[in-house]
């Protein structure tokens, strides 16, 4: 991968992110577990292009932040409990079906209600509205590396979690928004993820680590690999829209019958019954338009790009924009492993910048 600077940013930035001290390794492993859980075409087009792929050193700084966010709380943990007691920032490995997987844990400490198990422990550092719509990964992430322990340290364990800091909180935001649940009370918090069972995690875990495996020979027959799903290609579902006569968007809606009983409720308080015209709309997957750095590559964003054009960049009301922002604007979500398909393809700058390119 090449690093630019396209922003004319310092040469601290560059050096920072360059930094060895802070450099992401997976170890002597075949696949780690962020990779086990992406889709087996991004992880391969990433790996087969990896030399061809640029990135803005200024689409590193949350990942750098969350990075350093990890080291400091790895080096400000000194007491308590001796080093048999917990772990701090360790990588775990195992075999599974004859490739080495590894897991970059945080923490894990007992749990004080039973010191026989553990609780395991990892931090984010990530956007509000991430939280608010919810990282099914997340869930998965924790539950793999209970896994791991599980395999290779001998321990039982009774619980799995994250700690949130969120770098857009608003303490203002969060007072007018007291009625709202979802929207966090302080800047940081503690997520409780639920605990699969032993065998649940450890059914996954095969499981992804199959998909992969087969994914790789399909690969080096055909040079082609399986099809991202929507969820993988963060690809909303589809909406309804109910259009006025002159063409202005009156209502969106998720499913076809909540817009039509809109309409009938809105029809029935006029005298003269308005008109509208209803169209399905197709949203754009919001990791190929604008994270995945392997999609100038990628078959399947090609035969979709030219059909879905008119949503580039994408347009639509600021409730929808909100709700996929929590989706795609904050992919990281500090984690210490960088995801490099999930870099943010940037738009065109202004006039003085407009030799600017997407990667």
């Amino acid at each position: 991968m090449r690093l630019t600077n396209n922003y004319d940013l310092p040469p601290q930035f560059m050096r920072a992110i360059t930094n060895p001290v802070l450099a992401y390794s997976k170890g002597d492993a075949d696949m780690s577990v962020t990779q086990l859980l992406r889709s087996p075409r991004i992880v391969g087009l990433n790996e087969k292009h990896h030399h061809e792929i640029e990135e803005d050193i200024s689409d590193r700084i949350y990942a750098l932040l969350g990075t350093v966010l990890h080291k400091i709380i790895e080096l400000s943990d000194t007491g308590g409990l001796n080093a048999t007691e917990r772990m701090i920032e360790e990588r775990v490995f195992s075999r599974v079906n004859g490739w080495t997987i590894s897991g970059g844990i945080d923490y894990y400490t007992p749990n004080p209600t039973n010191l026989r198990s553990v609780v395991l422990t990892d931090w984010k550092f990530t956007s509000v509205q991430t939280v608010i719509n919810g990282r099914d990964e997340w869930e998965q992430q924790l539950n793999l590396y209970a896994a791991l322990l599980r395999r290779e340290k001998k321990v039982e364990v009774s619980g799995v979690e994250n700690i949130v800091i969120y770098r857009d909180w608003s303490k203002t935001r969060s007072m007018r928004n007291y009625s709202n649940e979802a929207y966090p009370r302080a800047g940081v918090e503690r997520v409780r993820q639920r605990l699969w069972s032993p065998q649940e995690a450890e059914d996954f875990l095969v499981r992804r680590v199959n998909v992969h495996q087969d994914a790789k020979v399909i690969a080096e027959l055909t040079d082609e690999y399986p099809q991202c799903s929507d969820s993988d290609r963060w690809k909303p579902a589809d909406t309804y829209v109910a259009r006025y006569v002159s063409g202005t968007v009156a209502k969106r809606e998720h499913s076809l019958d909540a817009l039509e009983k809109w309409i009938f409720n809105k029809q029935s308080k006029k005298v003269t019954p308005l008109n509208f015209s209803v169209e399905r709309e197709e949203l754009l997957p919001i990791r190929c338009a604008h994270y995945c750095t392997a999609s100038p590559w990628c078959d399947q964003w090609a035969a979709e790009r030219g059909r879905l054009a008119k949503l580039l960049p994408v347009s639509m009301d600021a409730e929808t924009a909100q709700a996929l922002e929590g989706e795609a604007a904050d992919p990281q979500a500090g984690d210490a492993e960088p995801a490099e398909d999930e870099t943010p393809k940037r738009r065109r700058r202004s006039k003085s910048n407009k030799d600017q390119t997407d990667e």
